[in-house]
C-alpha cells in the first residue's frame, strides 16, 4: 500500500477508515508519511468502530493531536469509505483496506490508484472531503472546519480528464450512481468479490440484474445460502492465507469491460441504504482489466457459512420478527439498527446458544445499543451469528 503512495507526499493528506488502530498507524503509517514530508494528516474515523473503542489509546500516543488529527463521523448506519487523498500530487487511492494492520496486509485487500491523468475523479475525490469537512456528521469545531476547507483548496485542481469516475453516497445511493456509467451495455461475463452479503443475496441480484443477468462468478470466504443457481459461486485461486476482504465488480461484453473497485460490499447497505462507502467506476475495451483479474483466478467451490452475516430468522419465542439494517460488535458493545418501538427484545444466538441481549435506543446515534453478553473470540469461533429482533 505504502508503495503506491506518491515518493513525495508533502503537503496535505486526507484520510478516511472504518475500524482504526491508532497505535499502529502512528508507529508503522504515520513515520513513511513524515519521511515523505506529509503534514497536516487528518483522518475521518467512523465515530463506533474506530473512535470510542480506542479513547484510551488516543491518549497515550505522542503525536496524536500535533503530527495528525483524527474527526469522528457520527452516522446512523456506517462511514465506510477507504480514501488516500494527496491533493498537491493530485493522486488518491480508493479501495477497501482500513488504517490497521489487517487492512494494509493482513487481509487481502485492493485499491484503485487514481494519478493526475485522471483529473475528473481526482476533482470528485476532493469534492468528496470538501463534502465530509462541511458535513454535519463529522465532529468539528467551525475553527476546524474553516482550516481543513481551507488546507483542501489551497492545493491546485487538475484539470478534467481520465477514463475513471469516483463515486461516494454521501447524498444519493451508489446504485442509481452507477447505473450511467453503463451506458446501456449489456454485458455477458461477470465476476463479484466481497466479504459480506446481503442474507438473501438481494444486492448481488440487483447489480446482476443491472449488468443484463451476464454469467456471473461470486467470490468469497464465506456468504449466505439461497444463491441463484445460476450463479457460479467460489473464492480466488491462490491467495495467502488471509481473509478476502477486497471488494470488485469486474463485467465484460465483447467490446467493453468495466471494473469496480471500492468499499462497498455486496449488501443493500453499502449499494442502497445506510452505509457511506466510496469506489472508483472505469471502464474500457474488452481486455482493459484481463491482467488485473487474472492474477487472481476463479475457483468454484463451496462457501462456508458466514460468521459476520445478522440474519433474523423467526423463532418460537418471538411474536414478530422486524428487520434491521445491520447490526455489529463494536468496543465490547452491541449496536443495531432498528426501528425505534416500544418495548423491543433483542436475542443474540452463537451457535446453537441464545443470549438475551439489553438494549436501549440512543437518539442522538438512532441505534440500539448496550453490553455484549458474550465474549467477542466465542462469537468469531462459531459458524453462524444470529441477531433477532
Amino acid at each position: 500500500l505504502t508503495d503506491a503512495w506518491p515518493t513525495d507526499c508533502s503537503g496535505p493528506v486526507f484520510l478516511t477508515t472504518f475500524t482504526f488502530d491508532p497505535a499502529w498507524f502512528e508507529h508503522c503509517l504515520l513515520p513513511q508519511l513524515a519521511d515523505r514530508g506529509a503534514f497536516p494528516i487528518v483522518v475521518f474515523v467512523d465515530e463506533a468502530m474506530g473512535v470510542t473503542p480506542n479513547i484510551q489509546t488516543f491518549s497515550a500516543l505522542m503525536l496524536a493531536g500535533r503530527a495528525w488529527s483524527v474527526v469522528p463521523v457520527r452516522h446512523a448506519g456506517a462511514f465506510h469509505p477507504k480514501v488516500h487523498l494527496f491533493p498537491r500530487q493530485n493522486t488518491a487511492l480508493v479501495g477497501s483496506g482500513n488504517l490497521t494492520w489487517s487492512g494494509c496486509g493482513g487481509n487481502v485487500e485492493a485499491f484503485d490508484r487514481l494519478d493526475p491523468n485522471q483529473g475528473t475523479a481526482i476533482r470528485g475525490v476532493r469534492a468528496f472531503f470538501g463534502d465530509l469537512v462541511r458535513d454535519a456528521r463529522s465532529i468539528l469545531s467551525s475553527e476546524d472546519r474553516t482550516l481543513w476547507t481551507s488546507v483542501l483548496e489551497a492545493a491546485p485542481e487538475p484539470e478534467e480528464g481520465g477514463d475513471a469516475a469516483f463515486l461516494h453516497n454521501l447524498g444519493k445511493p451508489l446504485q442509481d450512481q452507477l447505473t450511467p456509467h453503463l451506458q446501456n451495455r449489456i454485458f455477458t461475463e461477470a465476476r463479484f468479490c466481497a466479504p459480506f452479503h446481503s442474507p438473501d443475496h438481494a444486492q448481488s441480484r440487483s447489480l446482476w440484474a443491472t449488468l443484463g443477468h451476464p454469467e456471473l462468478e461470486v467470490a468469497a470466504d464465506a456468504a449466505p445460502e439461497g444463491a441463484d443457481p445460476a450463479w457460479k459461486t467460489g473464492n480466488l485461486v491462490g491467495l495467502p492465507k488471509r481473509p478476502l476482504h477486497a471488494k470488485l465488480i469486474h463485467a465484460r461484453s465483447a467490446d467493453s469491460a468495466l471494473l469496480v473497485c471500492g468499499s462497498a460490499n455486496l449488501t443493500s447497505a453499502a449499494w442502497t441504504t445506510g452505509n457511506i462507502e466510496a469506489v472508483v467506476v472505469r471502464t474500457g475495451d474488452a481486455n482493459t482489466f484481463d491482467d488485473f483479474i487474472q492474477e487472481q483466478p476463479f475457483q468454484p467451490g463451496a462457501w462456508a457459512l458466514p460468521t459476520w452475516t445478522s440474519d433474523l430468522q423467526n423463532h418460537p419465542d418471538m411474536a414478530e420478527v422486524t428487520e434491521a439494517d445491520w447490526a455489529r460488535l463494536a468496543g465490547g458493545e452491541f449496536h443495531v439498527a432498528a426501528p425505534p418501538a416500544p418495548h423491543p427484545a433483542f436475542a443474540l444466538w452463537v451457535g446453537t446458544e441464545r443470549h438475551n441481549l439489553t438494549l436501549s435506543w440512543d437518539d442522538d446515534a438512532q441505534i440500539w445499543r448496550g453490553e455484549c453478553p458474550v465474549d467477542e473470540r466465542e462469537i468469531q469461533r462459531v459458524a453462524t451469528v444470529t441477531v433477532e429482533v
